[in-house]
């Protein structure tokens, strides 16, 4: 990733798949358990997905920023509309082009984990 083509056009049904898995488990699993459940206040909510969402993406630092903006607007958009399928295609395309237009000085890799 990072030549700046299109090419990534090709992963976007693939990624739609593990970016709507994502967003099932951000939305309607985990904002919703803080939220109704535990009882938290929706600004805790969005803040907390925020931090778990950049977590896992630790150690690439450059990912992480980017997730915990990601998990912030995203459990926000949740809590709000509960709309799976606008998070979805969002996360899927903004992911994908962050890959492709970041530099990968900047970037690194996208691995996380061990694998970093």
């Amino acid at each position: 990733i990072g030549e700046n083509n299109w090419g990534f056009a090709s992963d976007l049904p693939l990624y739609l798949f593990w970016a709507l898995a994502q967003q099932v488990i951000l939305g309607p699993w985990v904002s919703d358990y803080l939220h109704q459940k535990a009882g938290l206040p929706k600004i805790t909510v969005v803040l907390l997905c925020g931090v778990l969402f950049a977590m896992l993406h630790t150690p690439n630092q450059m990912l992480m920023l980017a997730t915990f903006i990601g998990g912030v607007l995203w459990s926000y958009a949740w809590l709000r509309y509960h709309n799976i399928y606008a998070n979805t295609v969002s996360h899927a395309l903004l992911a994908l082009l962050f890959y492709q237009t970041m530099p990968e000085h900047v970037l690194g890799t996208a691995r996380v984990g061990l694998g970093f």
